[in-house]
């Protein structure tokens, strides 16, 4: 019997580190389709996000046991890098399409609504963590994911800047 409950706690493990390489996967599409459907800067300029992506979970998933010394629930972190990667995925998306906009006020307009996007998105996450987890809520996991959250932005941001510097019409 002993067995079988370790095969139930390591499920949720399981099942995280299949999303995750999910998402891996469906970035490399993403990537893929930006490097045949636009130029390579575009395919280049994504690939900060994509290493913190996969910085930040092989992190989560290579040290537990110091996570753990900290009260911070890794599955928490694994879960929100996966929700601000996709969202961050969502918002490049959104950018790279009003790119080619001649209105300069279009690209600006899709920058700051997929900053918002993101932030919305990170907060219903959030809210549904706390109604579902109750008073068993992982303070340092929420926090981390913060941490993520300003990461994941200030980067994404950084890269669009620089993108519509190098368009004559922005």
């Amino acid at each position: 019997m002993p067995e079988a409950t370790v095969a139930v706690a390591s499920l949720p493990r399981l099942f995280l580190t299949s999303c995750l390489y999910t998402a891996i996967l469906s970035s490399s599409y993403l990537c893929l389709h930006f490097y045949t459907m636009t130029t390579k800067g575009l395919t280049r300029s994504f690939l900060p996000v994509l290493s913190i992506f996969l910085i930040a979970s092989g992190l989560f998933l290579g040290n537990p046991p110091i996570f753990s010394r900290w009260n911070v629930n890794v599955n928490v972190l694994l879960i929100g890098n996966l929700i601000l990667f996709v969202a961050t995925i969502l918002s490049f998306f959104l950018f790279t399409r009003s790119l080619y906009s001649k209105n300069p006020h279009a690209i600006v307009r899709t920058m700051y609504s997929g900053v918002l996007v993101k932030m919305i998105l990170c907060l219903v996450a959030v809210f549904i963590y706390i109604s579902i987890a109750g008073k068993s809520v992982n303070k340092g996991g929420v926090f981390g994911c913060m941490f993520l959250y300003l990461i994941y932005t200030f980067t994404e941001v950084a890269i669009l800047m620089k993108l519509s510097k190098q368009k004559k019409n922005v």
